[in-house]
């Protein structure tokens, strides 16, 4: 009796379609099959695919008499099917998950090495959607493509769509046309990972974060909150802070901290929104200092490198990479698991299968550090459309966790994301995504500072609203240059000036120099200056008896602009001059006083 052979293949589609294909090892016994898919997409998102299969007899006494395919989407549209020239009338059928497509062939091909071809055409609309300014794309997965022969896949996109951002996993080869650019896969790319790629100079999201602040003490206080910060891989655009914070600073870890002070009982309801633009690589940024990566691997609380079995198996690893691999081929994301206790790396390494993210990141930091590799969690938004292949959420809110390393050949921390890596089958250590936004970075601590989210005002109250956008027209401004003082300057001779950043960004490498009439009086040389920052700058001014040598005018130099204070000339003329009326009165007062000792001394 002839085998029937039927090669099913089962598409999972969630708003971005995920494919997974699968092959009978039965069927591979007596047939070779090798897959042809191209994925062709126009500027409006909508994907033309043609999918060509080509099955070899293995068997001489055996052949494919049909064909059935399953899709588990209804908006497969515009089937067709082609085979030896001929087109074919399948039998479709449609139910309220899937679509059914049989195949019954009209002829027999017989014979050992004999091959059949055949194509299946169909549309679909949501392989690529975009969101914010950037397309993003998820091409199917091939489930246990190793019982292929040969598999190629082809992708053309449309330049319209921008330049490239990211794409996972590496290409075969690349060449493009007028109005398109193709990419090339082959069996060994496409084994670990599905295609994903993101086309766009960047991402952008606008932010809302809340924040409560409480003095439960009988005294006053100072609270502080993290923001979120410029990263490597984000730029931080603040709209408003309300109310203003008294303080903006950066900590060891490059976190922004903003400070308040409440008094005795008072309760501050905080609120920050912005924009933050996401790039899917690393830029140039600030290179952290020696004292700052020596305490990326340092053992913690929930890092704690010097365990035996962490030891142990860190020795084993080779690299970052392969700490990555080992992280996600050993631990099993648990979906239902609901707000735990913190397990932290040891006890992760023996409940592999309870897990969130945050013991994905804790295992691959502990394990990184133990190799001498700086490493640190980084807590913030990442953007799903599917909660069961790339899932967040821990805390109140949508937080997610993942690790940076630090890069010592490019001088840069890298992000990669083993949570993701495992659930989504996606290679999140050679690339990442235009999906993750930092708001917290845990590196000289494994819990400090608290990441926005976990300030609400009530249990379950949501905190952070995100959502995708474009970037703003962001221009650059001066900063704000006051002179701050008073009649203490002719006793310290301190000339104060209150520096502020009133731009909605951080600004970066400033050189400022302050002249008073031509004369280079100091420097300062900021690495980064933050919004809503504000600095006091010093400046000693010689003595000037009535400012006969004191500076009419200070003059403020940076990177080639000029501002101009009012120099302490006429603090200092004011000055001594109300010095000497009060002398003189003084004098006056005491010549009266002896005059009236005098007058009235007993004879």
């Amino acid at each position: 009796m002839l085998k029937k052979i039927f090669l099913v293949i089962i598409f999972s589609l969630i708003q971005i379609v995920f494919f997974d294909y699968l092959v009978s090892a039965q069927s591979i016994q007596d047939f070779a099959i090798s897959l042809q898919n191209e994925y062709i997409f126009d500027q409006n998102g909508s994907c033309k695919v043609s999918e060509t299969f080509t099955i070899e007899n293995l068997m001489t006494e055996k052949y494919l008499p049909s064909f059935e395919y399953h899709i588990k989407n209804t908006n497969i549209k515009n089937i067709e099917v082609f085979a030896g020239g001929d087109k074919y009338d399948p039998q479709i059928e449609n139910t309220d998950t899937y679509t059914k497509i049989k195949i019954g062939f009209n002829d027999k091909v017989l014979g050992k090495g004999k091959e059949r071809v055949f194509t299946i055409n169909y549309d679909v609309d949501n392989l690529a959607i975009k969101t914010g300014d950037v397309w993003e794309l998820s091409i199917p997965k091939i489930e246990e493509a190793n019982l292929y022969k040969n598999i190629k896949s082809i992708l053309v996109i449309p330049k319209i769509y921008g330049i490239e951002a990211y794409i996972s996993p590496d290409y075969k080869q690349k060449n493009e046309n007028d109005t398109s650019i193709i990419y090339h896969f082959e069996k060994e790319e496409l084994k670990p990972s599905r295609i994903v790629a993101g086309f766009g100079n960047y991402q952008t999201f606008t932010y809302i974060i809340n924040y409560r602040l409480k003095n439960e003490d009988s005294f006053k206080k100072t609270e502080s909150i993290s923001i979120p910060p410029d990263t490597s891989y984000q730029r931080i655009f603040i709209d408003s802070i309300k109310p203003e914070p008294d303080a903006v600073f950066k900590d060891i870890d490059d976190n922004w901290i903003a400070e308040y002070s409440l008094e005795a009982k008072q309760t501050i309801d905080v609120s920050i929104n912005g924009k933050a633009q996401i790039f899917s690589s690393p830029r140039a940024y600030l290179v952290p200092k020696t004292q700052s990566l020596y305490k990326n691997i340092e053992p913690t609380k929930y890092w704690n490198t010097s365990d035996e079995k962490i030891v142990e198996v860190a020795k084993s690893l080779e690299d970052p990479q392969a700490v990555y691999d080992f992280v996600i081929k050993n631990l099993d994301y648990d979906f239902n698991l609901k707000a735990s206790e913190r397990l932290g790396a040891v006890n992760t390494l023996s409940s592999k299968h309870k897990v969130s993210c945050r013991e994905y990141s804790d295992l691959m930091i502990t394990l990184l550090r133990a190799k001498g590799i700086p490493a640190r969690e980084v807590i913030g938004y990442a953007h799903t459309d599917n909660e069961t292949i790339k899932p967040t959420a821990f805390f109140n809110d949508i937080l997610h966790s993942w690790v940076e390393y630090w890069d010592t050949e490019n001088d840069y921390w890298v992000s990669t994301d083993p949570t993701w890596g495992d659930t989504s089958s996606t290679d999140y250590f050679n690339q990442f995504d235009l999906r993750h936004f930092a708001f917290t970075i845990h590196g000289s601590s494994d819990e400090l500072p608290l990441p926005p989210g976990s300030y609400s005002k009530d249990v379950g109250e949501k905190d952070i609203f995100i959502n995708t956008s474009s970037l703003s027209n962001y221009k650059e401004t001066k900063l704000d240059f006051k002179n701050i003082n008073n009649i203490l300057f002719i006793f310290n001779r301190k000339y104060s000036i209150m520096m502020e950043n009133k731009n909605h960004t951080a600004l970066y490498d400033k050189n400022i120099k302050y002249y008073g009439d031509n004369k280079l009086l100091s420097e300062d040389n900021f690495e980064a200056i933050l919004p809503y920052s504000i600095n006091k700058k010093v400046v000693k001014i010689k003595y000037s008896f009535f400012g006969k040598n004191s500076p009419d005018s200070i003059m403020v130099f940076i990177n080639g602009g000029d501002i101009y204070l009012n120099g302490p000339k006429n603090l200092d003329v004011y000055s001594h001059t109300i010095l000497i009326f009060v002398i003189v009165i003084a004098i006056f007062m005491i010549v009266l006083t002896k005059l009236h000792l005098l007058k009235h001394k007993p004879v």
